[in-house]
């Protein structure tokens, strides 16, 4: 609504006055006005790096307006050269915010560091844009592209293109949704701007050279209805995550970005090579140093980064095939080793034996000494548990769920199982843990052996650990505190033969 009243009342003044030399600054102010109101708002309205972000903006919106108050002003009162320089001077430094603005971004923590070379950059490409601009702007100084040698630029067009250029380029580089909204907006105005500069200067002025305050300088206003209209495109659609999606070609811009200030710096520095050759010599070197450091600085953070996404996805995995009480491995990993194991002794034809362990009267355990108590008996049985195998060539101890364990014991008769298990009860029988709830005052186990030579008619290893099972039912049903054996078909052996 206000931008429509700002570029009716621009056109009302241009048709009623197309010869008088003040219409066109004044007009321009109008529009312009509307915008840094809403960058004033928007800056109000943010957080963080987008609210310094349009704060910038406004700043350089409010300079622009400023260069044409000061326009109209001289024009009006017929000011000498003396006057007409402090106006270009203030279009000039419209550049140093509008820089600013493009770069900051609220990078994501790996790349922190680049931040400090983004505004050292920014401040190199200032310097260059301020030696190049005040210096040639009071002369109306202009250079020719060789390739199109019939036509004249000034430099204050070059500017206005590098930096159109700068702001398109950090377009795809935004961390977030609506920074990169925002950065739209900015290289829409920008490039319009720059655009619609070069047409009114060559097109306009050099070709058709109307009245100085002639309707074809509303040209001069596309700048800001194109900012505009995209603010209120945005106002109009739906907000969503503010996290933008991931895709490769982002990533190539990511990557390729970073070397488009460099390059402008070192163009402007061809250009005021003729001036200060010296300067701009150590201008263009210090851009590269900027860049080489900044690349060196990034490729560390990203190998450091992928070291420690290496690390977290190990202790990811290591969680996932272990128990975190106890630190043995979980039910899971049990299974993907005995499946491995059977295979193995398939091939070899040698025998596989399993103890299934209980805590004897576990839950007593956790009604009397609480279950931060329970934790830690867990704990400690499976520290027992590990100390006792540790003379069992590969012996695998496993959580198997609650208060059972399962020891796998490969290449191990029946007889030597057993062994090994009464081995184990004694262990944690003698380790001395207090258990007032049963009769000995002191923690037991009991263990349920099952052994087998896996072969084409005993092809899973379930089965085992079912058998397994039987036999710990079996002896806790004997009385708990004793090791109970399972024969090779699967039938509980007496107890005077399960020694």
């Amino acid at each position: 609504m206000l931008l429509g009243i700002a570029l009716l009342a621009h056109a009302l003044l241009a048709v009623s006055y197309p010869q008088q030399v003040w219409v066109t600054p004044l007009g321009a102010c109008l529009p312009l006005g509307v915008v840094l109101s809403y960058c004033l708002g928007q800056a109000k309205g943010a957080s963080g790096v987008l609210r310094v972000r349009w704060g910038l903006l406004a700043v350089g919106t409010g300079l622009w307006m400023l260069g044409w108050g000061m326009s109209a002003y001289s024009q009006l009162t017929g000011a000498d050269t003396s006057v007409v320089l402090p106006y270009l001077m203030v279009f000039a430094l419209r550049a140093i915010p509008w820089l600013l603005a493009i770069v900051l971004t609220s990078n994501r923590k790996i790349l922190a560091h680049t931040r400090r070379f983004d505004i050292a950059q920014s401040a190199l490409l200032t310097l260059a844009v301020c030696l190049l601009y005040f210096p040639q702007i009071a002369g109306g100084a202009t250079f020719t592209i060789p390739l199109t040698g019939a036509h004249q630029y000034t430099y204050h067009e070059l500017v206005n293109v590098i930096i159109a250029a700068v702001a398109v380029a950090f377009v795809p580089v935004q961390p977030t949704m609506s920074e990169r909204h925002f950065a739209i907006g900015l290289a829409a105005m920008l490039v319009s701007y720059a655009v619609s500069a070069l047409v009114v200067n060559h097109l306009i002025i050099g070709g058709i050279a109307p009245p100085p305050g002639s309707p074809w300088f509303l040209l001069i206003d596309v700048a800001a209805a194109v900012f505009m209209v995209h603010q209120m495109v945005l106002a109009q659609g739906t907000p969503t995550s503010d996290t933008l999606p991931v895709n490769g070609f982002r990533s190539i811009v990511v990557l390729l970005v970073p070397a488009v200030s460099p390059l402008a710096i070192i163009l402007i520095s061809i250009a005021l090579a003729d001036y200060h050759a010296v300067l701009a010599g150590s201008i263009a070197c210090a851009a590269l140093g900027l860049y080489v450091a900044r690349s060196v600085l990034t490729q560390h953070a990203f190998q450091r980064a992928k070291r420690e996404l290496e690390a977290a996805h190990a202790h990811m995995r290591w969680l996932a095939e272990h128990d975190p009480l106890t630190g043995l491995p979980n039910r899971r990993q049990l299974t993907q080793a005995l499946n491995a194991q059977w295979d193995e002794h398939v091939k070899a034809e040698a025998p596989v034996s399993v103890m299934f362990i209980d805590i004897d009267h576990f839950k007593l355990y956790n009604d009397t000494f609480g279950h931060a108590a329970g934790d830690e008996c867990l704990a400690r049985v499976a520290a027992l548990l590990q100390q006792a195998v540790g003379t069992m060539p590969q012996a695998l101890v496993a959580r198997y769920g609650g208060e059972e364990f399962v020891i796998v014991l490969p290449h191990t008769s029946l007889a030597l199982a057993h062994r090994h298990a009464e081995h184990v009860r004694e262990v944690v029988r003698h380790a001395g843990i207090a258990h007032m709830a049963t009769a000995s005052g002191r923690l037991s186990i009991s263990i349920g052996i099952a052994s087998a030579f896996p072969a084409s008619e005993y092809p899973y290893p379930a089965g085992l650990l079912e058998n397994a099972d039987a036999a710990l039912y079996a002896a806790k049903k004997r009385g708990r505190d004793q090791v109970n054996s399972q024969g090779l078909d699967g039938n509980l052996l007496p107890a005077d033969q399960s020694v």
